[in-house]
């Protein structure tokens, strides 16, 4: 969540401007963007304190545990020669495992930390010029002959204070300074990604001379020339669909069973020895998007019938027969235990990741199945598009009815709650599917409910 502060330089209370941050921003990059904006030249020997007498902060500190609160006062002032250019102890944590460590001045690049442990192994580590072959999306006619493509570079991406830096000019560029990291250690994690050059030119890229430092701004997220983003979770690829079926239509699968696309049929390839492509990626099986209220669907009304009072499934059981043994009594404990702790132990989502849940569970129903069930038991039984108002049950209820002008509830049970009719069925908890009862609203329940065009069914 962003808030703003206000930093106010020191000696000069009239030169201050509001600064909108995040809670991953450092306050490093608040120095920084402070003394861009008063034009000051020297942006090391600067500091942030909270309050005339407050004490100069941490700059490799984050907004969140800086423990400043939106809109908070800070003081841009200049900070003592003892706190500029100091060393701090770094450990690098390599692909594979490994953790290289050492002492470094906050000057030093992110690209010399590299290159210092990489001369330290005395080359039993390659950590700058790596090469390896990418895994093609569209194999060229070279791969279908079994010839080897070539090898690109893999450029180095370090993570550090939740920032990462994918390219070779923002290594070089980005002091532990800059990162900020000041005093004290930490860890700058190690990947490895494939890139669109060659060794070569990536050697090239290198030996360039760098730009100079008060010219390049310093890491802001996604702003700046930097690029700052989170980290990618690698998910195994799904199996692999057929290319040639087409996705299926949402309409003809089940109410209650979630419906599974395949993928998109691929253009055909032109004619010619030239154009030959073999595209043997994975396809990644996409879920259809949920249809739109406005489109028809298949309400398939079905009414089921009550079994017979007097037919075979009435019959008694014994009292012994609901009583738990003692191995049902421990399953049913370790049962409870093991939900309990399942939802102690689940992660904190935000609101993002929350809705993201919802939207891939409406997306694998795109139907509801609803039974209505009436005071003589008798069930009537329609689908629905998830993401329609409640009221087209109550449409449907209300068609279905001998007696349409008559008021009437819809509800569930337990506890008693009146269905919304504003609200959609996944708002309303009835998807992917749910038993409805029906009762009338002036509370009589009459001895007879008629359905249109059915039989007389009576109430008890």
């Amino acid at each position: 969540m962003a808030s703003n502060v206000t930093i106010e330089l020191e000696g000069n209370p009239l030169r201050k401007f509001s600064l909108k941050t995040t809670p991953a921003m450092s306050l490093k990059t608040m120095v920084v963007s402070a003394c861009e904006k008063f034009r000051l030249a020297d942006q090391s020997a600067y500091g942030l304190k909270l309050g005339p007498r407050g004490q100069p902060l941490d700059l490799s500190l984050s907004v969140r545990f800086a423990n400043l609160a939106p809109g908070a006062k800070l003081l841009l002032c200049r900070v003592k020669a003892a706190q500029v250019g100091g060393v701090v102890a770094i450990a690098l944590q390599t692909e594979e495992g490994g953790r290289l460590m050492d002492k470094f001045p906050t000057s030093t690049s992110l690209w010399d930390i590299l290159v210092h442990f990489e001369q330290k192994s005395e080359g039993t580590l390659n950590l700058t010029s790596r090469v390896g072959t990418p895994p093609s999306k569209k194999p060229s006619i070279m791969k279908a002959l079994g010839k080897k493509l070539p090898d690109v570079f893999m450029i180095p991406v370090c993570i550090l204070m939740n920032h990462e830096y994918t390219s070779i000019e923002a290594l070089r560029t980005t002091s532990l300074e800059k990162a900020g990291l000041t005093s004290g250690n930490g860890v700058v994690r190690l990947l490895y990604r494939f890139s669109e050059l060659t060794l070569e030119q990536a050697l090239v890229e290198i030996s360039k001379p760098i730009e100079n430092a008060a010219d390049v701004p310093a890491a802001t997220g996604v702003e700046g020339v930097m690029r700052c983003t989170p980290v990618p979770v690698p998910a195994s690829p799904p199996a692999s669909a057929s290319a040639q079926a087409p996705p299926p239509v949402p309409t003809a699968a089940p109410a209650s069973a979630p419906i599974s696309a395949g993928a998109a049929p691929l253009a055909p390839a032109p004619a010619g020895p030239e154009a030959m492509q073999i595209d043997d990626e994975p396809l990644v099986a996409s879920v259809p998007s949920q249809p739109s209220p406005e489109q028809s669907v298949e309400r398939d009304l079905r009414v089921f019938l009550p079994p017979p009072d007097d037919g075979p499934s009435k019959f008694d059981l014994p009292d012994d027969f609901f009583e738990l043994t003692s191995a049902e009594l421990k399953m049913l404990i370790q049962g409870q235990t093991a939900r309990k702790a399942a939802i102690e132990n689940a992660p904190l989502m935000t609101k993002a990741m929350r809705d993201r849940e919802a939207e891939l569970k409406m997306q694998k129903y795109p139907k509801t199945l609803v039974r209505v069930r009436f005071h003589d038991r008798v069930t009537l039984q329609a689908t629905f598009w998830s993401g329609q108002k409640a009221s087209a049950l109550y449409q449907a209820v209300r068609e279905s009815l001998r007696t349409p002008e008559r008021r009437f509830l819809l509800y569930v049970t337990p506890p008693h709650r009146k269905i919304d009719p504003q609200l959609t069925f996944w708002k309303a908890g009835l998807a992917p599917a749910t038993l409805v009862y029906f009762k009338w609203e002036d509370g009589e329940i009459g001895e007879l409910v008629l359905l249109r065009g059915g039989e007389r069914r009576k109430c008890t």
